[in-house]
Protein backbone atom coordinates (compact mmCIF):
# COMPACT_ATOMS: atom_id res chain seq x y z
CA UNK A 1 0.00 0.00 0.00
CA UNK A 2 1.19 3.57 -0.72
CA UNK A 3 -0.25 6.35 1.08
CA UNK A 4 0.35 10.24 -1.17
CA UNK A 5 -0.72 12.95 0.46
CA UNK A 6 -1.86 15.88 -1.44
CA UNK A 7 -2.10 19.80 -0.28
CA UNK A 8 -5.65 20.09 -2.32
CA UNK A 9 -7.42 18.49 -4.75
CA UNK A 10 -5.46 20.52 -7.67
CA UNK A 11 -2.13 18.86 -6.84
CA UNK A 12 -4.12 15.39 -6.64
CA UNK A 13 -5.07 16.01 -10.42
CA UNK A 14 -2.02 17.10 -11.44
CA UNK A 15 -0.08 13.86 -9.79
CA UNK A 16 -3.03 11.41 -10.84
CA UNK A 17 -1.26 10.53 -14.32
CA UNK A 18 1.90 10.23 -13.00
CA UNK A 19 1.02 7.66 -10.24
CA UNK A 20 -1.42 5.64 -12.50
CA UNK A 21 0.92 2.36 -12.68
CA UNK A 22 1.04 2.44 -8.19
CA UNK A 23 -1.38 -0.21 -7.54
CA UNK A 24 -3.45 0.29 -3.84
CA UNK A 25 -2.54 3.82 -4.01
CA UNK A 26 -4.53 5.70 -1.23
CA UNK A 27 -4.44 9.39 -1.69
CA UNK A 28 -5.61 11.54 1.25
CA UNK A 29 -6.28 15.92 0.86
CA UNK A 30 -4.74 16.85 4.18
CA UNK A 31 -7.07 19.28 5.95
CA UNK A 32 -5.71 20.16 9.35
CA UNK A 33 -2.98 18.12 11.57
CA UNK A 34 -5.54 16.96 14.41
CA UNK A 35 -8.13 15.26 11.59
CA UNK A 36 -4.64 13.25 9.69
CA UNK A 37 -3.49 12.19 13.21
CA UNK A 38 -6.61 10.16 13.99
CA UNK A 39 -6.93 9.14 10.00
CA UNK A 40 -4.01 7.87 10.08
CA UNK A 41 -4.07 5.94 13.79
CA UNK A 42 -6.64 4.26 12.82
CA UNK A 43 -5.77 3.37 9.50
CA UNK A 44 -5.83 -0.69 9.35
CA UNK A 45 -3.84 -1.12 5.95
CA UNK A 46 -0.08 -1.07 5.80
CA UNK A 47 1.46 1.42 4.45
CA UNK A 48 5.08 0.78 2.79
CA UNK A 49 5.72 4.50 1.64
CA UNK A 50 4.20 7.10 2.32
CA UNK A 51 4.35 9.96 -0.69
CA UNK A 52 4.61 14.18 1.20
CA UNK A 53 3.57 16.89 -1.01
CA UNK A 54 6.15 19.28 -0.34
CA UNK A 55 4.11 22.46 -1.18
CA UNK A 56 2.24 21.81 2.15
CA UNK A 57 4.30 20.24 4.84
CA UNK A 58 6.96 23.33 4.81
CA UNK A 59 3.68 25.76 5.57
CA UNK A 60 1.24 23.59 6.83
CA UNK A 61 2.33 20.97 9.03
CA UNK A 62 6.42 20.55 9.12
CA UNK A 63 5.29 17.90 11.88
CA UNK A 64 4.18 15.04 9.76
CA UNK A 65 6.79 12.78 9.46
CA UNK A 66 6.85 12.65 12.99
CA UNK A 67 3.23 11.88 13.98
CA UNK A 68 3.12 9.27 10.94
CA UNK A 69 6.16 7.16 12.61
CA UNK A 70 4.47 7.34 15.92
CA UNK A 71 2.01 5.04 14.35
CA UNK A 72 4.11 3.68 11.30
CA UNK A 73 7.55 3.47 12.56
CA UNK A 74 8.82 0.81 9.89
CA UNK A 75 7.33 3.38 6.85
CA UNK A 76 9.46 4.95 4.01
CA UNK A 77 8.93 8.28 3.19
CA UNK A 78 9.29 10.21 -0.35
CA UNK A 79 8.88 13.86 -0.69
CA UNK A 80 7.20 15.08 -3.70
CA UNK A 81 7.59 18.93 -5.58
CA UNK A 82 4.51 18.95 -8.12
CA UNK A 83 6.05 22.95 -8.90
CA UNK A 84 9.54 22.65 -10.05
CA UNK A 85 10.02 26.03 -8.73
CA UNK A 86 9.60 25.50 -5.13
CA UNK A 87 13.21 24.90 -2.82
CA UNK A 88 13.88 21.49 -1.74
CA UNK A 89 14.26 21.96 1.92
CA UNK A 90 17.21 19.46 2.47
CA UNK A 91 17.23 20.25 6.25
CA UNK A 92 14.20 18.81 6.56
CA UNK A 93 15.56 15.54 4.93
CA UNK A 94 18.34 15.51 6.45
CA UNK A 95 16.87 15.91 10.35
CA UNK A 96 13.72 13.27 9.11
CA UNK A 97 16.04 11.08 7.22
CA UNK A 98 14.14 10.63 4.27
CA UNK A 99 15.77 9.69 0.93
CA UNK A 100 13.79 10.12 -1.93
CA UNK A 101 12.32 13.07 -3.66
CA UNK A 102 10.05 12.88 -7.04
CA UNK A 103 9.68 16.08 -8.89
CA UNK A 104 6.56 16.48 -11.05
CA UNK A 105 8.14 17.28 -14.90
CA UNK A 106 6.54 20.30 -16.64
CA UNK A 107 6.17 18.23 -19.76
CA UNK A 108 3.35 17.27 -22.09
CA UNK A 109 5.12 15.13 -24.90
CA UNK A 110 3.61 11.46 -24.19
CA UNK A 111 7.21 9.83 -24.42
CA UNK A 112 8.18 11.69 -21.70
CA UNK A 113 5.61 11.36 -19.25
CA UNK A 114 5.36 7.37 -20.05
CA UNK A 115 9.30 7.75 -18.95
CA UNK A 116 8.71 9.74 -15.76
CA UNK A 117 5.06 7.04 -15.27
CA UNK A 118 7.29 3.70 -15.38
CA UNK A 119 10.50 4.93 -13.46
CA UNK A 120 8.41 6.30 -10.71
CA UNK A 121 6.22 3.04 -10.04
CA UNK A 122 9.24 0.93 -10.61
CA UNK A 123 10.94 2.66 -7.80
CA UNK A 124 8.48 2.88 -5.14
CA UNK A 125 7.52 0.04 -5.47
CA UNK A 126 11.30 -1.18 -5.11
CA UNK A 127 11.19 1.05 -2.31
CA UNK A 128 8.09 -0.32 -0.64
CA UNK A 129 9.64 -3.59 -0.58
CA UNK A 130 13.17 -2.18 0.92
CA UNK A 131 14.67 -3.90 -2.49
CA UNK A 132 18.18 -2.21 -4.13
CA UNK A 133 17.59 -0.64 -7.47
CA UNK A 134 18.98 -1.98 -10.37
CA UNK A 135 19.75 -1.20 -13.98
CA UNK A 136 17.83 -3.98 -15.24
CA UNK A 137 14.74 -2.26 -13.45
CA UNK A 138 14.79 0.30 -15.69
CA UNK A 139 15.54 -1.20 -19.07
CA UNK A 140 13.56 -3.22 -21.88
CA UNK A 141 13.84 -6.76 -21.34
CA UNK A 142 15.44 -7.45 -24.90
CA UNK A 143 17.61 -4.18 -24.13
CA UNK A 144 21.74 -4.86 -23.88
CA UNK A 145 23.27 -4.13 -20.66
CA UNK A 146 27.10 -4.05 -20.92
CA UNK A 147 29.46 -4.13 -17.82
CA UNK A 148 33.09 -2.99 -17.39
CA UNK A 149 35.60 -3.51 -15.22
CA UNK A 150 37.82 -0.70 -14.67
CA UNK A 151 41.29 -1.30 -13.82
CA UNK A 152 42.77 2.10 -13.89
CA UNK A 153 42.45 5.45 -14.37
CA UNK A 154 43.61 5.44 -18.58
CA UNK A 155 40.23 3.66 -19.10
CA UNK A 156 38.17 6.63 -18.62
CA UNK A 157 37.93 7.91 -22.46
CA UNK A 158 37.64 4.51 -23.70
CA UNK A 159 34.50 3.95 -22.04
CA UNK A 160 33.41 7.44 -22.60
CA UNK A 161 33.92 6.61 -26.65
CA UNK A 162 31.82 3.60 -26.73
CA UNK A 163 28.89 5.49 -24.78
CA UNK A 164 29.05 7.65 -27.51
CA UNK A 165 29.62 5.36 -30.35
CA UNK A 166 26.16 3.81 -29.19
CA UNK A 167 24.13 6.85 -29.97
CA UNK A 168 23.31 6.98 -33.04
CA UNK A 169 22.14 10.05 -35.39
CA UNK A 170 22.96 13.47 -36.16
CA UNK A 171 21.80 17.11 -34.95
CA UNK A 172 21.84 19.64 -32.34
CA UNK A 173 19.75 17.04 -30.32
CA UNK A 174 22.08 13.91 -30.41
CA UNK A 175 24.93 15.93 -29.81
CA UNK A 176 23.85 17.43 -26.85
CA UNK A 177 22.68 13.69 -25.25
CA UNK A 178 26.09 12.84 -26.11
CA UNK A 179 27.17 15.53 -24.59
CA UNK A 180 25.43 14.87 -21.37
CA UNK A 181 26.10 11.33 -21.59
CA UNK A 182 30.09 11.52 -21.73
CA UNK A 183 30.25 14.72 -18.75
CA UNK A 184 28.09 12.17 -16.69
CA UNK A 185 30.17 9.33 -17.15
CA UNK A 186 33.69 11.09 -16.72
CA UNK A 187 32.30 12.54 -13.09
CA UNK A 188 31.07 8.84 -12.45
CA UNK A 189 34.68 7.55 -12.83
CA UNK A 190 36.45 10.41 -11.01
CA UNK A 191 34.38 9.77 -7.82
CA UNK A 192 34.60 5.90 -8.14
CA UNK A 193 38.54 6.39 -8.51
CA UNK A 194 39.20 9.19 -6.83
CA UNK A 195 36.55 9.81 -4.16
CA UNK A 196 35.63 6.28 -2.60
CA UNK A 197 39.13 4.98 -2.08
CA UNK A 198 39.43 6.12 1.94
CA UNK A 199 41.91 5.69 4.73
CA UNK A 200 40.64 4.20 7.84
CA UNK A 201 40.21 7.88 9.12
CA UNK A 202 38.60 8.63 6.55
CA UNK A 203 41.01 10.90 4.33
CA UNK A 204 41.40 10.33 0.47
CA UNK A 205 44.00 7.79 -0.35
CA UNK A 206 44.12 9.07 -3.80
CA UNK A 207 44.48 12.83 -6.08
CA UNK A 208 41.72 13.65 -8.31
CA UNK A 209 43.65 13.70 -11.21
CA UNK A 210 46.40 11.30 -10.55
CA UNK A 211 46.82 7.97 -13.10
CA UNK A 212 46.48 5.06 -11.09
CA UNK A 213 45.71 1.75 -10.96
CA UNK A 214 42.66 -0.44 -8.83
CA UNK A 215 44.69 -1.77 -5.59
CA UNK A 216 44.23 -5.19 -4.78
CA UNK A 217 41.01 -6.61 -4.02
CA UNK A 218 39.36 -2.90 -5.19
CA UNK A 219 36.85 -3.38 -7.51
CA UNK A 220 34.85 -1.07 -9.88
CA UNK A 221 32.48 -1.74 -12.32
CA UNK A 222 30.53 0.19 -15.17
CA UNK A 223 27.07 -0.80 -16.40
CA UNK A 224 25.38 1.11 -19.51
CA UNK A 225 22.29 0.62 -21.61
CA UNK A 226 20.67 2.31 -23.90
CA UNK A 227 17.35 1.38 -26.01
CA UNK A 228 17.51 4.55 -28.37
CA UNK A 229 15.57 6.77 -26.35
CA UNK A 230 17.08 6.21 -22.77
CA UNK A 231 20.86 6.14 -21.65
CA UNK A 232 21.12 4.39 -18.46
CA UNK A 233 24.63 4.12 -16.34
CA UNK A 234 25.35 3.21 -13.04
CA UNK A 235 29.27 2.44 -11.53
CA UNK A 236 29.99 0.61 -8.43
CA UNK A 237 32.66 0.30 -6.34
CA UNK A 238 33.36 -2.22 -3.14
CA UNK A 239 34.26 0.58 -0.25
CA UNK A 240 31.15 1.43 1.01
CA UNK A 241 32.49 4.63 1.55
CA UNK A 242 29.68 7.43 1.01
CA UNK A 243 27.48 8.15 3.71
CA UNK A 244 23.89 9.22 2.87
CA UNK A 245 23.79 12.86 4.86
CA UNK A 246 26.61 13.57 2.54
CA UNK A 247 25.12 13.12 -0.40
CA UNK A 248 22.27 15.43 0.58
CA UNK A 249 24.65 18.19 2.34
CA UNK A 250 26.33 18.52 -1.31
CA UNK A 251 22.77 18.57 -2.82
CA UNK A 252 21.81 21.24 -0.43
CA UNK A 253 24.71 23.48 -1.66
CA UNK A 254 24.27 22.98 -5.26
CA UNK A 255 20.65 23.49 -5.64
CA UNK A 256 19.74 26.05 -3.49
CA UNK A 257 21.41 28.70 -4.28
CA UNK A 258 24.97 28.55 -2.74
CA UNK A 259 28.08 28.24 -4.21
CA UNK A 260 28.90 24.99 -5.68
CA UNK A 261 31.01 23.03 -3.56
CA UNK A 262 33.83 21.46 -5.63
CA UNK A 263 36.44 20.90 -2.73
CA UNK A 264 34.27 18.13 -0.82
CA UNK A 265 35.27 14.76 -2.75
CA UNK A 266 32.55 14.08 -4.32
CA UNK A 267 31.02 17.79 -4.71
CA UNK A 268 31.28 18.58 -8.51
CA UNK A 269 30.11 15.26 -9.02
CA UNK A 270 27.20 15.54 -7.52
CA UNK A 271 26.34 18.67 -9.12
CA UNK A 272 26.77 17.35 -12.13
CA UNK A 273 24.63 14.69 -11.23
CA UNK A 274 21.74 16.83 -9.48
CA UNK A 275 21.78 18.84 -13.26
CA UNK A 276 22.33 16.62 -16.39
CA UNK A 277 20.35 13.02 -14.86
CA UNK A 278 17.07 13.14 -15.55
CA UNK A 279 16.31 10.97 -12.34
CA UNK A 280 19.00 9.61 -10.45
CA UNK A 281 20.07 7.03 -7.14
CA UNK A 282 22.25 6.31 -5.07
CA UNK A 283 22.84 2.91 -3.30
CA UNK A 284 24.75 2.46 -0.12
CA UNK A 285 25.84 -0.96 1.89
CA UNK A 286 28.07 0.85 4.40
CA UNK A 287 31.46 -0.38 3.96
CA UNK A 288 30.97 -2.75 1.15
CA UNK A 289 29.83 -1.08 -1.85
CA UNK A 290 28.20 2.17 -3.14
CA UNK A 291 26.46 2.22 -6.39
CA UNK A 292 25.67 5.57 -8.18
CA UNK A 293 23.64 6.03 -11.72
CA UNK A 294 21.18 7.25 -13.08
CA UNK A 295 18.85 7.55 -16.07
CA UNK A 296 18.76 10.07 -19.18
CA UNK A 297 15.74 10.84 -21.84
CA UNK A 298 16.74 12.41 -25.32
CA UNK A 299 14.34 14.98 -24.60
CA UNK A 300 14.67 18.48 -26.72
CA UNK A 301 13.23 19.95 -23.83
CA UNK A 302 15.49 19.34 -21.15
CA UNK A 303 16.92 22.00 -19.26
CA UNK A 304 19.99 21.32 -16.34
CA UNK A 305 18.53 24.34 -14.63
CA UNK A 306 15.53 22.11 -13.52
CA UNK A 307 15.73 20.20 -10.29
CA UNK A 308 15.65 16.82 -10.57
CA UNK A 309 14.68 13.81 -8.75
CA UNK A 310 16.74 11.32 -6.71
CA UNK A 311 16.86 8.04 -4.75
CA UNK A 312 19.22 7.11 -1.57
CA UNK A 313 19.29 3.63 -0.59
CA UNK A 314 20.66 2.79 2.59
CA UNK A 315 21.20 -1.19 2.77
CA UNK A 316 20.66 -1.92 6.38
CA UNK A 317 22.85 -5.09 7.83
Amino acid sequence: MYFFIFKDLEEQRQWKDYLSELDNLESYIYNNEKEFSEYIKNYDNNIAVFGISSDFFLHQCPGIVETIKKSRPLAEFCIFLTDSENPISFKYLIKNNIYHVLIKPNEEEDYVKKFYRERFAVTIKKIANREKININDYISPDTKVFSEEVSNSEQKEILIKKLEDLIKGDGEEVEFFKQRVALLADEMLENALFGAPKTDVGNNLFKKGDARSTLNKEKIIFFYAYDGKTLTMEISDNWGSLLPNTVLELLEKNNNGDEVDFETPGGRGFFIMSRFFDLFHVIIDPGKETKVGGHLLMNPNFDPMNKKGFHIQVQKN
